[in-house]
């Protein structure tokens, strides 16, 4: 979580630990290169569903390609943008269910490009195949997961991917008290698999959007007690 976002918090009286669960590293393949290099030329729908991958492919591009942009909001349509241009950004959605219904609302006449990590959700392409809509994949980082077993207790606990949900479930529990934070619906559906526990979802799939609402919940328990 940024600082930002943590400094935030402790302003509420909300102390926020940092600890990784996944290791997300770049895909370094000469094919992938040319691939991209290739593609930079071209007139492309591109797909993103994590800022991952707009980190991955910017690194890959000499200059800013003319591509349309579908993106997922909050952090990963932040980086579109710098890179991009907001003008280019033409699609967004809340999560890879939205982001896929508003990709096959618009019928899109371009060739389809989705880079994504190892660990990507198979919503996302699926829908897009049960539609016709031809999805080139292109795999530009690995997410490895980094089970750590925490020993603190914590009142609550946040996530910010499906993956990091199944790293920390590897070595950890967690007790009827602890209430999960997740910063999207798929984090959140992901995290019911493992727990009954209550999970409350940010409005947006943003830090800030899930440090507004860890702070809403604390302030409002504490209203009470």
């Amino acid at each position: 979580m940024d600082q930002a976002c943590i400094d935030r918090a402790a302003r509420h009286g909300i102390d926020i630990a940092h600890v990784p669960f996944v290791r997300v590293d770049m895909v370094a393949d000469a094919a992938i290169d040319t691939r991209i290099a290739a593609l930079a030329a071209e007139n492309i729908l591109a797909i993103f569903t994590s800022v991952n991958a707009v980190n991955a492919v910017i690194r890959k591009l000499d200059k800013k390609p003319c591509w349309t942009i579908a993106c997922i909001s909050g952090r990963t349509a932040t980086a579109a943008k710098e890179f991009f241009g907001r003008e280019q950004i033409k699609i967004t959605g809340a999560d890879g269910r939205e982001l896929a219904r508003n990709i096959i609302i618009q019928s899109p006449v371009l060739p389809v490009v989705f880079f994504c990590g190892n660990l990507r959700m198979d919503y996302l392409p699926a829908e897009l195949a049960a539609h016709n809509i031809a999805t080139e994949e292109i795999t530009v980082y690995h997410t490895t997961p980094a089970p750590v077993k925490v020993k603190d207790l914590y009142d609550g606990i946040v996530f910010f991917s499906p993956s990091a949900v199944d790293s920390f479930f590897r070595l950890n529990a967690v007790a009827a008290h602890v209430v999960l934070f997740a910063i999207g619906s798929t984090t959140a559906n992901h995290l019911k698999r493992y727990t009954g526990n209550p999970v409350l979802c940010s409005k947006h799939p943003s830090q800030l959007s899930i440090t507004e609402s860890i702070i809403d919940y604390y302030d409002q328990k504490r209203s009470f007690t």
